[in-house]
């Protein structure tokens, strides 16, 4: 399902994830505002271009499965943040630093066409409160790696 050619939408609803574009705590909640708000309209796009005819169409359908993978990868990342302000266990730095990794990786082989770089499926303990997100990295990376019917 590599498709080169990322729509920009979507390309930049994945450039949110590079480290350096993370708000600050104080910014937290206006920033996932935004960012459901700029997923809604991907969203949207989307569906509207999967009612054109061919190649549009196609195209857009080629994608769908990669935005919705985004969309839970912003869910379980919501959910994640949740769970450390009721108690759960704050990731070490090394978690976050894998999590993070193959974030990038993955919106990287999105926007360039480039072969994904090798997953590590082991990296995290099953309690680790990163561990839905790592999960939903892995399930979009598989969407991403599938190939086209």
């Amino acid at each position: 399902l590599v498709v080169p050619g990322l729509p920009e939408d979507l390309e930049e609803a994945l450039r949110l994830w590079d480290s350096d574009a993370l708000p600050e705590p104080d910014d937290a909640d206006s920033y996932r505002r935004r960012l459901y708000r700029d997923l809604s309209t991907v969203r949207s796009e989307f569906q509207r271009a999967l009612t054109e005819p061919p190649p549009v169409g196609a195209r857009a359908e080629s994608w769908w499965p990669v935005v919705i993978a985004v969309e839970r990868i912003v869910d379980a990342t919501t959910a994640t943040r949740v769970r450390i302000e009721h108690g759960a266990p704050v990731p070490t730095p090394a978690e976050v630093a894998a999590v993070a990794g193959e974030l990038a990786g993955l919106a990287e082989a999105l926007r360039t066409g480039e072969p994904l770089p090798a997953a590590e499926p082991d990296v995290l303990s099953p309690h680790c409160a990163l561990a839905r997100l790592h999960h939903e990295v892995h399930a979009a990376r598989a969407v991403v790696v599938a190939p086209s019917p």
